[in-house]
């Protein structure tokens, strides 16, 4: 997974080192309009309920720098399109993009000084993916799929013992597998 790392801006100023989702988990519902069907590519939509927990490196607050096996937990809900191009013998190259919104939990960092480790609001978010899915006929409108997905939030923010803090854009980074099936 690519380290990625977010800006922390408010009563106190750093940032939080991370990796991306150790486990990316979703739950999506998908329809296919048939008259957004052809041979030649298919658009679809669907609504994804997502969570992804990543590991906590480093916190730095101004000049000091702190390790932690802490953890950033992202929940949400997402409406996304998806763009899919058959190539022939079952495989299907897509694309995907959305807005949601989400909200956030840091575990185990106590150089924060956290009083609650939930986000006090919730936060708008876009997604973006591509991968391949395959298709073979015997699994009609059901497909195998392995993609990469990047979510951006915008800020959320935390209580601390010196006041608010927002997290700026958290960016997890993910690469997903799974059975999809398409209404």
């Amino acid at each position: 997974m690519p380290e990625t790392h977010s800006r922390i801006e408010g009563a106190q100023t750093g940032r939080l080192d991370h990796d991306g989702s150790i486990v990316p988990a979703a739950l999506t519902l998908g329809w296919k309009p048939k008259e957004l069907q052809s041979e030649d590519s298919a658009w679809g939509f669907e609504l994804g309920f997502y969570n992804r927990n990543l590991s906590l490196d480093r916190v730095t607050l101004g000049s000091a720098v702190a390790a932690t096996d802490g953890r950033v937990r992202v929940d949400g809900v997402m409406a996304s399109a998806r763009y899919e191009k058959p190539v022939g013998s079952g495989i299907v190259p897509y694309v995907t993009a959305g807005v949601g919104f989400a909200c956030a939990e840091i575990k185990n960092a106590p150089t924060l000084k956290l009083t609650d480790r939930k986000s006090k609001n919730v936060s708008a978010v876009t997604h973006f993916g591509a991968g391949v899915g395959y298709q073979p006929d015997f699994l009609g409108r059901a497909s195998l799929w392995l993609g990469y997905d990047i979510l951006v939030t915008d800020s959320l923010r935390f209580n601390t013992q010196s006041g608010d803090i927002k997290l700026m854009r958290i960016r997890p980074q993910t690469v997903t597998a799974g059975l999809r099936f398409a209404f």
